[in-house]
């Protein structure tokens, strides 16, 4: 199986699909279904993928990928130094969500 193209649900998206695409569900077990949400032994042991929906970027967008490899490797750099302020082997993702956002635009799947 190829999981390039896919993408791992979350126990919620798993749930509102099962809630929203099969009609012949009684209030009963849809109950069941919302209670089960609650019970992470039940979600734990399901990995549920649905294929990711690809972006296309703009050429210009596209030529940031340069600049976009030299902040990887200039965070990589400075994980050491980040260590010390703050005493934790990576990057928040409030330091880190703006680059997250740029790479996914661009293709790169960090």
């Amino acid at each position: 199986m190829d999981f390039i193209n896919l993408k791992k649900l979350n126990r919620w998206e798993f749930r509102d699909w099962i809630l929203n695409n099969i009609p012949e569900l009684t209030p009963y077990q849809k109950s069941v279904i919302n209670d089960l949400d609650n019970s992470p032994a039940f979600f734990n042991s399901l990995h549920i993928y649905e294929y990711k929906e690809r972006t296309k970027a703009n050429f210009f967008l596209r030529l940031t990928i340069i600049p976009a490899l030299l902040f990887y490797v200039i965070f990589v750099i400075l994980i050491p130094v980040n260590f010390l302020f703050t005493g934790s082997w990576g990057y928040s993702t409030k330091i880190m969500g703006w680059f997250i956002k740029w790479c996914n635009k661009i293709g790169l799947s960090i």
